[in-house]
């Protein structure tokens, strides 16, 4: 639900490869991982990217740049949660904004059934 929650808000449809998050089969721990980014003070993402097309925000929320997207994958190479996904038919790298400016805050958050996901503010600035 997460996944199609965060496809639906970002661009109208209800796709898992339009998603900013992922949730992947765990069968080692019979469980799933869902691969989200973190926005980390110092995010790896950030500073590889040649194109300068990531942008942090005032509350710490680091984004890309669509239009300034070269689609060279560093970003994705980069990032040590894996929460970097590639958007074939557009040929532009997507992550995890929170769903910045959506009143009620992040889709996924507010469509899970179990809680598992939350948005913690102090998550963000601890990073």
């Amino acid at each position: 639900m997460c996944v199609l929650a965060c496809s639906l808000y970002h661009t109208g449809q209800c796709s898992p490869s339009l998603a900013r998050l992922r949730v992947s089969k765990n069968a080692d721990r019979y469980a799933f991982d869902i691969h989200f980014c973190l926005h980390c003070s110092d995010a790896a993402c950030f500073a590889a990217c040649p194109a300068e097309a990531m942008a942090r925000d005032d509350q710490g929320i680091v984004s890309i740049i669509e239009e300034d997207c070269i689609a060279c994958g560093a970003c994705q190479e980069a990032c040590p949660y894996d929460a970097i996904g590639f958007h074939q038919a557009r040929s532009l790298y997507l992550k995890c904004d929170l769903c910045h400016g959506r009143e009620g805050g992040p889709a996924c958050v507010e469509v899970c059934p179990t809680s598992a996901l939350s948005l913690m503010s102090k998550a963000l600035e601890s990073n």
